[in-house]
């Protein structure tokens, strides 16, 4: 996800990676700055997770399709759409992990914009009894970041995917 700097000292960062890394998936996954550019912070294996080693829930706020719609674009860039049966009709909600406090660590799971960076996809969002939830697709070894792939209606037509250089 892009421009997820949310806090403006380091201090502040620091506290927030360490509180964070204590919520991660049994402490399998570190919160730390990410690998791809303007990313901000991502999430990093600490040890070798397993192909469809389930990571966690996608939290926060649920919104509406009225609430979601009235969202500035700038502010979507954390929510994930979902969809929940009413009767015998499905009806769409959209869960917002903008706010830190709502939210937890699977907002920091990046997602891959570029040619090169869609090679590093190793994870996946699904739905599962109303909720979502991150896996890996494939085996990450410790120091990989997980990577996911959001479509190409996520990203911008006013971003160029010759404005991203991947990091060494």
């Amino acid at each position: 996800m892009l421009n997820k700097q949310d806090l403006s000292n380091s201090n502040d960062l620091a506290n927030t990676a360490q509180r964070l890394h204590l919520e991660t998936s049994d402490r399998k996954v570190k919160i730390q700055p990410s690998s791809l550019p303007c990313a901000g912070m991502g999430a990093f294996a600490v040890e070798k997770l397993p192909e469809l080693f389930k990571l966690g829930e996608y939290r926060g706020v649920v919104l509406t399709q009225e609430e979601f719609d009235q969202l500035p674009e700038d502010r979507a860039c954390y929510v994930f759409e979902k969809q929940i049966r009413t009767g015998t009709k499905m009806k769409k909600l959209y869960v917002d992990a903008r706010i830190l406090k709502h939210s937890n660590w699977t907002r920091y799971v990046n997602g891959a914009k570029t040619d090169e960076q869609k090679k590093l996809v190793n994870t996946e969002c699904y739905q599962y009894g109303g909720k979502l939830w991150y896996r890996t697709t494939k085996e990450v070894l410790p120091g990989e970041e997980l990577i996911i792939d959001y479509g190409e209606e996520y990203w911008t037509d006013s971003e160029d995917e010759s404005d991203v250089v991947m990091s060494d």
